[in-house]
């Protein structure tokens, strides 16, 4: 929901304006000309819609940048406040020309009152033909404008003219947000976040209150493998997860995945070995998952993914007959990651294969797939790779070419990111 020409903006008001002509009742003959000009500058009959002031917003002077870069502030979002005057103008020197700018102000401000609000959905009927009132490069990126009629007093109105021998003329004053500057991209890559905290439900029901995995590694310069317990979990395909909590006992217990380009939830089928043991439920992450409705199997991506317990118990009624009872759990969210099976030997040119799951798909673009060596942001490129680039082979194997600079025997960590879910650590010796 971000923009680099804030003169977009100012577009989308005259698209408004000159919709609000064409649809109005109370205006016939041709419709007035919308100039982006203060009053006094307004060339012929028309509406002068100027922007003659911009604030930050305060409510995203805070955000925090999604890495590491310096200065942060040029990699967050800015939030800007766009105040514009609204007027009209009459050549008309007989006296009636005030009345045509009041008939015009009229329309004006009631199309800008019956939208409050310009999103991609916003349209506007001009000349028999229905039309976005975004323009084009603004849409599909969820951006939302509201418009609100300031309630500017009379006696400081007067403010926002110049002295001298420009009249006062009627205007109206407009606030219109939150339009978000587009920040620049992150060439570096904040740690991870590995606390979640979910809410408990009523007794009874299942509950899942976290998730956790155990990643394994050595770090460079020790002979002992270290271990962390990642919570929420973060669990590469092959690796087992486990989802703690309550009311996990039953006659059958079932783990479902949601994910957000799935119609269905996805059931884990036995390759996933699903177990209960009181207060937890263990699976093995697969590289495949059912769906049932579908009747087909979908691919597991590195990304978000949203677990549910299904408990089916089996009650005797007051009629003797047995009745199955099924009983989901609330929704727990966890990340599924790239998978890095193995970093092959640096060649003398400083390039090397990675294996592992899953650098391409057809629901992946390429933009979902980030390469680091340290801090530093890998550029995608074609064989034969510059200086610190890399390029996907197939779904299990990239090739990759360090940046120059790097000091020799150094261990820096190799991390890939897959729609921002991240690898478990590794490391590359600079050779």
């Amino acid at each position: 929901m971000s923009l680099l020409d804030i003169s977009q903006v100012t577009q989308s008001l005259i698209t408004l304006i000159k919709g609000a002509f064409d649809m109005s009742p109370g205006w016939s003959g041709n419709h007035p000309s919308v100039f982006p000009v203060p009053p006094i500058r307004i060339p012929d009959d028309g509406i002068g819609i100027y922007l003659y002031h911009i604030t930050e917003d305060t409510h995203y002077k805070n955000l925090q940048a999604p890495g590491l870069d310096r200065p942060p502030v040029r990699f967050t979002p800015m939030g800007l406040n766009m105040y514009y005057q609204l007027s009209a103008h009459s050549t008309t020197d007989d006296g009636s020309g005030a009345f045509l700018e009041q008939r015009m102000m009229g329309v004006a401000m009631k199309g800008l009152h019956d939208y409050p609000e310009i999103s991609d959905n916003t349209t506007v009927e001009i000349n028999n033909t229905e039309v976005d009132v975004l323009p084009l490069i603004l849409q599909g990126s969820d951006n939302r404008f509201r418009i609100v009629l300031q309630p500017q007093p009379p006696g400081e109105a007067v403010n926002f003219w110049t002295a001298g021998e420009s009249p006062l003329k009627l205007s109206a004053y407009y606030q219109v947000s939150v339009v978000i500057l587009e920040p620049e991209e992150s060439r570096t890559r904040a740690g991870r976040v590995l606390a979640y905290s979910v809410p408990t439900f009523v007794e009874g029901a299942p509950k899942i209150i976290a998730s956790q995995n155990v990643i394994s590694f050595t770090i460079p310069g020790e002979t002992e493998a270290a271990e962390v317990t990642l919570r929420p979990a973060q669990v590469p395909p092959g690796n087992p997860v486990s989802f703690s909590g309550t009311g996990f006992e039953g006659e059958d217990v079932r783990l479902h995945l949601n994910y957000r380009d799935w119609d269905e939830a996805g059931v884990a089928g036995p390759a996933w070995s699903v177990m209960t043991g009181g207060d937890e439920v263990k699976a093995i992450v697969q590289e495949t998952i059912d769906l049932p409705l579908a009747g087909t199997t979908a691919d597991i991506l590195p990304g978000v993914y949203a677990a549910q317990i299904v408990v089916t118990r089996t009650r005797t009624l007051a009629n003797g007959e047995s009745r199955s009872f099924e009983h989901s759990s609330n929704l727990c969210p966890f990340m599924i990651s790239p998978r890095v099976d193995s970093i092959g030997p640096i060649a003398a040119d400083n390039t090397f294969e990675v294996t592992g799951y899953i650098f391409q798909h057809a629901d992946l673009s390429t933009e979902d797939l980030r390469v680091y060596v340290a801090e530093n942001l890998l550029e995608s490129g074609t064989v034969p790779l510059n200086p610190g680039e890399f390029t996907v082979i197939d779904s299990t194997h990239l090739q990759v070419r360090l940046p120059d600079g790097l000091t020799t025997g150094q261990d820096l960590p190799f991390r890939i990111f897959v729609n921002n879910s991240e690898s478990p650590p590794e490391w590359i010796r600079v050779p």
